[in-house]
């Protein structure tokens, strides 16, 4: 049999909570007693602001006294049904979940039929909606970033930092990026036992208006997880100096490789995938003055930084959004994605393309025309100056996105066959250090 019931309780509130808006309902509700069919429209109501959850299971029966404690197989379905909720017996058994908050309601007409003896109320329903502080969640994607798996503890310094330390200190870090982004609506995991402790506490002790908080976490659009592959700090290496008797440290590398991954969640495709490998050689290391933590703080966010630059300029790739009188453009990227004196390739945007083989799209062709130097970072946007190409206002018009400086495979190659290690910048860029113990390097 199949019977529609609410089995979690919809809570009454005498006045709303901060945060909190109303919505109004007209709704019938039938029940073997008065106050049964004053509890299903309250549910009803709940049921068509909110949404219900169904949940079916090849029972043949089910009595109202059991509908709270049973437990059933989810199909995952959903529905926005506005139907009310009634004690129609079918072929298949299905519990409806709702979660809400009722601010009050009022009973417009009631009766009750004289051959089933059955109640029917008709009510007006004022329901609480929470409203998420700041910009709604809905504008944008929702990114989950999950704790890094490591593969035991690093080398750090001449000792053993924990697997644990790292990956907290890695998810975190991107965390930060992808939230400056503006890209996506960021979503914590690394907070779940806090979340539900709060939740916990506003469900055990909170007045009923706070309610309306519970049952608002956010699924994610696409999971970012991924693994430490690699993070490698010898000990300071130590010379002493023949003819001062002066003893130097340094240290001689930092490595950090970390594989990640992009996965659409409601398909588990894999969206994006890539390995990102830091070296920072004794040069680049300079501003660490020997000191093994703060070249693990260098390496660690530079990794996390090139993750970002790249999962992003995949997916969200940033656009400019101006062209100044003084011939610098800005673009919508800022926070710490994004380093004064470091250099940007400018792309025209052109044709759209599918596969011929998929149908899928392929995104727009690209044109590089402009190279540019950032000039000033800002929260939420940067500015830069043009090296070398032009800007126009039909480019701007037409779509141009921006894109961390990348070199040429020649000037790789030629830099490390002249024993450079790293290529150099256009114009007067080089490997340099930055304010707070940052690198910032040639293809950043």
């Amino acid at each position: 049999m199949k019977t529609l019931y609410a089995i979690f309780p919809v809570a009454l509130a005498a006045a709303l909570t901060a945060g909190a808006a109303v919505e109004t309902r007209r709704v019938v509700g039938h029940g073997s007693t008065h106050d049964d069919a004053v509890r299903v429209g309250l549910v009803e109501a709940v049921r068509q602001v909110g949404g219900a959850a169904l949940e079916s299971s090849s029972s043949s029966t089910l009595s109202a006294k059991d509908a709270s404690s049973s437990s059933s197989d989810s199909t995952g379905a959903e529905s926005s049904s506005s139907s009310s909720v009634s004690l129609q017996t079918l072929d298949e058994k299905t519990d409806t979940v709702t979660k809400g908050v009722v601010s009050g309601y009022k009973v417009l007409s009631e009766s009750q039929h004289a051959d089933t003896g059955t109640w029917e109320v008709e009510m007006e329903v004022s329901v609480a909606v929470y409203k998420t502080p700041g910009l709604s969640p809905d504008s944008r994607r929702k990114l989950a970033i999950l704790p890094f798996k490591t593969r035991g503890d690093y080398p750090v310094g001449g000792a053993m930092l924990s697997a644990e330390t790292v990956s907290e200190d890695f998810s975190d870090r991107l965390v930060t990026l992808f939230t400056q982004s503006r890209r996506f609506a960021v979503l914590t995991r690394q907070d779940a036992a806090a979340l539900k402790a709060e939740k916990e506490l506003i469900v055990r002790e909170a007045p009923a208006a706070e309610m309306a908080k519970i049952g608002q976490t956010l699924g994610a659009d696409y999971l970012l997880a991924g693994t430490v592959a690699l993070l490698d700090i010898p000990a300071p290496v130590r010379k002493t100096s023949a003819a001062t008797g002066a003893t130097t440290a340094s240290l001689p590398h930092a490595r950090f490789k970390v594989q990640y991954r992009i996965v659409v969640v409601a398909t588990g495709q894999v969206k994006f995938a890539d390995d990102i490998f830091v070296d920072l050689d004794k040069s680049q290391l300079r501003a660490a003055h020997a000191d093994p933590g703060a070249a693990y703080e260098m390496v660690k966010r530079e990794a996390a930084r090139r993750v970002a630059w790249r999962a992003l300029s995949a997916i969200y790739p940033s656009h400019v959004v101006d062209l100044l009188d003084n011939g610098e453009i800005v673009f919508d990227e800022g926070g710490s994605l994004v380093v004064a004196g470091t250099y940007y390739d400018v792309f025209r945007l052109g044709a759209k393309l599918k596969s011929h083989s998929s149908g899928e799209s392929l995104g727009r062709t690209e044109e590089k025309i402009a190279t540019a130097l950032v000039t000033r970072v800002d929260a939420k946007m940067s500015y830069a100056r043009l090296t070398d190409g032009a800007v126009t206002w039909e480019d701007l018009g037409q779509g141009l996105v921006i894109r961390p400086y990348r070199p040429a495979p020649q000037a790789v190659q030629g830099a490390a066959s002249s024993g450079g290690g790293m290529p150099s910048a256009p114009a007067s860029g080089g490997v340099t250090t930055v304010p707070g113990g940052g690198v910032r390097l040639p293809f950043d």
